[in-house]
């Protein structure tokens, strides 16, 4: 909401259930708002008063369990992103365990018992001074593309095109973008296999899409 008071002094946001499904323009207004916690200060509002800047020391973890909820591009940063599990506590630990660990984490000996098993079980490639990627931050890119990106991908991944009309895109790719800018931005950011996917080009004064030649046929090239 508009007043944030509530957050202040707090060392750690927990969101449950987040969503930051993209609208139509990919106007994710709560991850932009989450961003904010990436600066060094941020202004605390109460109603009533005015905005004052206070000093971040926090950390932010967004929890869902459905992964078309969180609308993640490839160049979003400070987003570490991992699967911790597909199930849940009551099934692998039953439900009597569950019951006490729900009733332990209230006891004022957690945080620090809690810290001591983090640190213990901390993989020795582990960077705090990095963002952790991963297989899910992969998955999580490619669920988050647009309907337009996702064929227009497939189109460039399959080895089939060398160069790709983007007249011919535009009538048979549902919403595809008018704007050629926008389908080079995608193009050039956007990284497959580490490779991006090519550029827009004037072929006789008309735009078309020169793939990577990662991607291009290895025999007959396609049009």
């Amino acid at each position: 909401s508009k007043f944030n008071g509530h957050l202040e002094n707090c060392t750690m946001l927990y969101y449950d259930e987040c969503k930051f499904s993209a609208g139509n323009e990919g106007r994710t207004i709560r991850k932009n708002r989450l961003k904010e916690w990436a600066n060094d200060c941020v202004p605390i509002e109460n109603k009533g008063q005015d905005a004052i800047n206070r000093d971040i020391f926090c950390s932010a973890i967004l929890a869902t369990n459905n992964d078309s909820d969180i609308h993640l591009e490839r160049l979003d940063r400070k987003f570490s992103v991992m699967e911790l599990s597909e199930d849940r506590l009551e099934k692998r630990l039953g439900a009597d365990t569950t019951q006490k660990l729900w009733e332990y984490i209230k006891d004022p000996s957690f945080p620090d018992a809690f810290l001591n098993y983090l640190e213990d079980k901390i993989d020795p490639d582990f960077n705090p001074h990095m963002e952790y990627k991963g297989a899910k931050f992969e998955d999580l890119v490619l669920s988050s593309l647009y309907g337009w990106q996702s064929e227009l991908l497939e189109m460039i991944t399959g080895g089939t095109y060398s160069y790709i009309v983007l007249k011919d895109c535009k009538e048979n790719i549902s919403r595809f973008p008018t704007r050629h800018t926008k389908v080079d931005d995608f193009l050039k950011n956007f990284t497959h296999e580490g490779e991006t996917l090519g550029k827009v080009v004037l072929i006789n004064g008309k735009p078309n899409i020169k793939v990577n030649e990662k991607f291009c046929p290895t025999s007959e090239e396609g049009g």
